[in-house]
């Protein structure tokens, strides 16, 4: 009977340092769940976490819950998650995976996101087909329940615009916008809207 046992470098070694500083620094990702991965990219992307040091993404790093996802000016970047939903971020964009959950179970699966900056395109996945209610995104002025289709977000200082894609047939969005317009910061304005309307 053989048995394996981790032996440590030697003091001082230099590649012993260096894996024990790799090792520590993937660990705190490794501790979140995995949310997906990148499948495209141009630029400098980069994802972080609170308390976290950043991490500069390249095709296939994987992308997980809690991760502020952002581009840099001319950078792109296309991410897959686990249920099929595809992410495309324009330069100067920055998202979060707040909550993501993909067990193929409808009752416990939600993608919660937040879209901060930036020109963001949401294809959704399969999150929406078995469980609609379960997929949500947020805007600084929006809460968008993705049920099913394909938008597009440009989410600038001064305003955001919400694009509908494809509302394919028997799915809808439902849109609660909660805001206070500049002009008039004593008026709050709630609005809630379905494409198409049910």
């Amino acid at each position: 009977m053989t048995s394996s046992r981790l032996v440590p470098p030697p003091r001082g070694s230099a590649a012993g340092l260096a894996l024990l500083a790799l090792l520590l620094a993937a660990a705190p990702a490794a501790a979140r769940p995995e949310a997906g991965h990148v499948i495209a990219l141009s630029g400098r992307v980069v994802a972080s976490a609170d308390h976290q040091p950043e991490r500069v993404l390249a095709l296939r790093s994987p992308v997980f819950v809690g991760d502020h996802i952002q581009t840099a000016p001319g950078a792109r970047a296309q991410l897959f998650l686990l249920d099929d939903t595809t992410l495309s971020l324009g330069e100067n964009s920055h998202m979060v995976i707040d909550e993501y959950v993909f067990t193929g179970q409808p009752q416990e699966d939600l993608s919660s996101l937040r879209f901060l900056r930036g020109v963001i395109r949401n294809v959704t996945g399969r999150i929406t087909e078995a469980n609609p209610a379960r997929f949500q995104v947020r805007t600084g002025k929006a809460v968008i329940g993705v049920r099913g289709c394909d938008l597009l977000f440009d989410l600038q200082p001064d305003a955001e615009h919400i694009h509908v894609l494809e509302v394919p047939p028997g799915r809808r969005i439902i849109v609660d916008a909660d805001y206070h317009p500049r002009a008039q910061p004593d008026l709050h304005i709630q609005q809630r809207f379905e494409i198409p309307q049910a």
